[in-house]
């Protein structure tokens, strides 16, 4: 890596930092572009030359930590089953749930649900039981992730990252009930 790209990589760092620490204190629509700047101790320009403007700081957040989930499940070969891959997420939601619940406190969900569903893509194309999914299927399985993880960090994220992996399965697996009754 050049020292110009390590700098780079500083600066959307820092700057992502000074967002999400803003964030503890202000409301998002309340913080300024100078704020964020002011607090990463960056140029006005240098946040320009990395984003442009504060949702794609968040965006390009999100992407990095799916990033690493998808690195991750591919380095321990977790891509083959569906309550590993499930685990491994609710594992990374847990270690982000104070700067999630501040994303959803300021009604900035969507920017967690778009990278989410790229990653979903990736997954599925590595994966053949996922991807016969049609549409539908997809879809659900987005929006009932995101919106189980939405809640589980809402309400303190009480459960661990197993026992949500095993209630989610529960209700994936609610057609082989039925059969059974």
């Amino acid at each position: 890596m050049t020292k110009k790209n390590k700098q780079s990589q500083l600066s959307q760092e820092w700057i992502i930092e000074a967002l999400i620490q803003l964030l503890k204190t202000k409301n998002y629509h309340d913080i300024t572009i100078t704020d964020i700047t002011n607090k990463a101790g960056v140029a006005r320009l240098t946040f320009y030359r990395n984003f442009k403007d504060k949702d794609d700081i968040l965006l390009t957040r999100s992407y990095q930590l799916f990033e690493a989930y998808f690195e991750e499940l591919k380095a321990n070969n977790k891509l083959v089953t569906i309550p590993a891959a499930l685990h491994l997420s609710f594992n990374y939601w847990q270690r982000d749930a104070e700067t999630l619940d501040l994303l959803i406190k300021n009604q900035l969900f969507y920017l967690i649900e778009q990278p989410f569903y790229s990653f979903l893509e990736k997954i599925i194309a590595e994966n053949s039981q996922l991807n016969q999914l049609n549409t539908i299927q997809k879809s659900f399985i987005l929006g009932g992730t995101t919106q189980a993880m939405r809640s589980w960090i809402t309400n303190g994220s009480k459960d661990s990252p197993t026992e949500i992996t095993e209630t989610l399965l529960k209700i994936i697996n609610l057609a082989t009930l039925s059969d059974h009754s």
